[in-house]
């Protein structure tokens, strides 16, 4: 134990004291876990030892420690006996199969923020051609992506993620004759979007050509295929070199917040994917808009920065699927991601107030935020810039200024609030207008649809 090399020192939502992870003898020096609601599982992991005295575990040449029930407390990733991953927490499951794979992976990352390095996005390219995963940027948010083509490289994606398998993925294209190759037919209305809108953040819902081309694990066994041609440039180029389509859902943890850049999401990938393109913080910062055409008119499966205001300017009819402010059963079929499951959520509690009064919401959230201090309960509150000198707490963050920098900062700050380690998080809620229907939209899943909106004094 002499050899013992301190790495480095993190928290997890239980800790009470500091986690040291010791390379050399593969031992962690644990957590106190009275906290932890997994106590009687932790004290007792068959196969290694575990030694209270020492609070210590000597994993047996494992790269994670498995509880009963599936759930893990936290997890070493060894790939070149160097590189550690950080504590997860509680909640994440992660899939036994790719716990294999991952051992022998090693990922590489590119610096593409100061500018395009075309040859290592060719090498990324051919990852995506052997069948493995890329973490890349489009200019909505980050995707974890793999050939559209090959069932064996998307069930991948799934395994990384965590995903559920009736969780359709969005396919990726560079160019229009992808699109011929995928779908049964591209109608006039279909085309005018793509006219109008693509490059960009919309996708749009087709019927897929056969099941022979696009496999059924992309489309979650549906008819139906969601297409879209992102405008990021490192995003087109990947694509092009692989000459593929790429299936990507959000590069995330499935349930939690999406990763805008790569430091809010390096932690929870690295070593699951091969090659890493890092373009910096993402343009948009919220997933794209989904819709599907009927006929002559347009209904939207989740919002985005593509909004019903302007779809309006190219359809007859732009109708908003119920979905979007309500709770998809769980025996509901869905043809869009983001609709059904917990999305975008910390593990904190969350809840949103809303109204079309500011005075009357600030008054609400200080009203929320002193009973919960009453009760001796920690509150974090996310507003707009110009609201916090009138909030009543000191733990108050800046959502931003208007709905574009909101949509831009609301993932990382949703990501940053565990942290903190507040019972509750009280967020002011947004109008569902224009680009504020996509981050209520976003916000309302966060807060599992807990929300106070206030009666409106001029409609009483």
């Amino acid at each position: 134990m002499s050899r013992r090399k301190k790495l480095e020192y993190v928290k997890t939502r239980y800790d009470k004291t500091e986690t040291e992870f010791i390379q050399e003898n593969r031992v962690y020096e644990c957590i106190d876990f009275s906290n932890c609601p997994h106590k009687s599982e932790c004290t007792k992991v068959q196969g290694h030892r575990w030694n209270m005295s020492f609070k210590r575990f000597l994993l047996r040449g494992l790269d994670k420690v498995n509880l009963e029930g599936g759930l893990l407390c936290f997890a070493l990733n060894i790939k070149r006996m160097n590189n550690v991953e950080k504590v997860r927490k509680c909640s994440i499951i992660e899939s036994e199969l790719f716990k294999k794979e991952r051992e022998n992976m090693i990922t590489t990352y590119s610096n593409q923020k100061e500018s395009i390095k075309e040859q290592e996005i060719k090498q990324a390219a051919e990852e995506i051609k052997k069948g493995n995963l890329v973490l890349f940027p489009t200019e909505t948010v980050y995707g974890i992506g793999a050939n559209a083509l090959d069932e064996k490289a998307v069930k991948k994606i799934f395994e990384a993620k965590g995903r559920a398998s009736d969780n359709p993925l969005i396919v990726h294209v560079s160019s229009l004759a992808m699109v011929e190759d995928i779908v049964e037919k591209i109608g006039d209305l279909e085309k005018k979007l793509i006219q109008t809108f693509w490059p960009g953040p919309l996708t749009i819902i087709f019927k897929r050509k056969s099941r022979q081309i696009i496999p059924n694990i992309v489309t979650a066994n549906l008819d139906t295929v969601g297409i879209r041609m992102p405008s990021n440039q490192i995003a087109r180029k990947l694509i092009e070199y692989a000459n593929v389509p790429i299936a990507a859902p959000s590069a995330n943890i499935s349930g939690k917040p999406s990763g805008t850049k790569i430091e809010d999401i390096i932690d929870e990938l690295d070593g699951k994917v091969s090659y890493i393109l890092d373009g910096g913080q993402t343009q948009v910062g919220l997933e794209s808009t989904v819709i599907r055409v009927e006929e002559d008119s347009i209904l939207i499966l989740r919002p985005g920065k593509i909004t019903k205001e302007q779809l309006e300017k190219v359809a007859k009819e732009v109708k908003i699927d119920k979905h979007v402010l309500q709770e998809v059963n769980s025996n509901e079929t869905v043809t869009s991601p983001g609709m059904k499951y917990r999305h975008y959520a910390p593990n904190t509690k969350c809840m949103m107030v809303c109204g079309n009064e500011s005075k009357k919401v600030i008054e609400k959230i200080n009203e929320l935020t002193n009973q919960t201090k009453q009760n001796k309960k920690k509150v974090l509150v996310l507003a707009r810039k110009e609201h916090l000198p009138y909030l009543e707490t000191d733990k108050k963050w800046n959502m931003g200024d208007n709905l574009e920098e909101i949509a831009k900062n609301i993932f990382t700050l949703l990501r940053k609030v565990d942290k903190e380690q507040v019972d509750l998080v009280i967020i002011e809620g947004v109008e569902k207008q224009g680009l504020g229907l996509a981050i209520y939209n976003r916000l309302i899943r966060a807060c599992a649809y807990q929300c106070i909106t206030l009666e409106d004094e001029k409609k009483k």
